[in-house]
């Protein structure tokens, strides 16, 4: 598909172009995601064309020409563009040294400590590093962190109970409590991080107030046994979608997972001989769970006479 599309490039750019499709295959992307990213190149080389600039001329300045027109025209927001097609444009470009590399400031010593605490969620915690989830701690953390950090020797200023609470009190004062949640979460987070890494002496986690929650207190945290006894003799197991649906209640019900975690699970993750399935977590953390018999014969049920051919 990218090789195709890259006798469409015309420009100073087209003899790069079959390369960059046959990466982007590489990498497994869709015929869409390919299609976008070789426009953008395309209009890049084009671009390049109509000014008369040469490939020594090329830099991010240069992009940021060709989309400027684009995004204004569509109220700032081009249509067809994807962030992500940029950056892979420009990474493939830096890749071949058609682009100069970014000067990257040097990070001061709070930035640094967070940095260590991002790589720490990574390496650990198995989130990644693009996540929603990363982004909320490594703001947290910068907002904690800002002032208590020695700008030359990067030594964390000695902590205390009250510090932390009195940092709570003040950031939730100003926040929904939705917000205050995430950071207590985050809050936590760091303060463990900075125990287990010896910045701190003594793991403060424990003085991190809790942020009441009192909305919807009155529902059950669980289902009682007798209600999901009945909710699973619901399903019809006449018809396709009732074989399913038991499959499904099935393994929610019987090994406790979560709906995300039923969603991932293929058939070559059941092994069928051994009696156990094979349960893919965040990132590369997977476990093995015996599968009841139970729960298999639902499985089997479905595959055989519910699920399309």
């Amino acid at each position: 598909m990218g090789v195709l599309l890259a006798d469409r490039v015309s420009g100073p750019l087209a003899p790069f172009a079959a390369g960059f499709g046959m990466e982007l295959a590489e990498r497994g992307c869709s015929r869409d995601v390919v299609r976008l990213r070789m426009r953008l190149l395309k209009e890049l080389s084009s671009w390049m064309v109509e000014r008369s600039l040469g490939l020594s001329e090329l830099n991010p300045a240069v992009l940021d020409g060709l989309l400027e027109v684009p995004r204004a025209a569509a109220g700032g927001r081009r249509k067809w563009f994807s962030p992500s097609s940029e950056r892979d444009v420009v990474a493939y470009l830096r890749g071949l040294g058609l682009m100069e590399q970014p000067v990257v400031p040097e990070l001061s010593a709070v930035e640094r400590l967070v940095a260590e605490f991002v790589e720490y969620l990574v390496r650990e915690r198995g989130l990644a590093e693009n996540s929603t989830s990363v982004y909320w701690y490594r703001r947290i953390a910068l907002s904690f962190l800002d002032g208590r950090v020695d700008p030359e020797t990067g030594a964390l200023a000695s902590l205390t109970a009250g510090d932390v609470t009195r940092f709570m009190l003040s950031e939730c004062r100003h926040c929904s409590r939705w917000t205050g949640m995430r950071l207590v979460v985050g809050l936590r987070g760091l303060l463990r991080f900075l125990f287990l890494e010896g910045h701190l002496d003594r793991d403060l986690k424990a003085a991190v107030p809790r942020v009441p929650a009192w909305s919807l207190v009155s529902l059950p945290k669980a289902l009682p046994a007798g209600d999901a006894a009945r909710i699973v003799a619901s399903c019809d197991r006449g018809t396709a979608v009732g074989r399913r649906d038991l499959a499904v209640l099935m393994v929610l019900s019987r090994m406790g997972l979560r709906g995300c975690e039923v969603a991932r699970i293929t058939l070559g993750d059941v092994d069928w001989r051994a009696g156990e399935v094979i349960i893919r977590g965040k990132r590369d953390h997977d476990e093995r769970l015996p599968l009841p018999v139970d729960v298999g014969d639902a499985i089997v049920d479905y595959l055989r006479h519910g699920r399309p051919s």
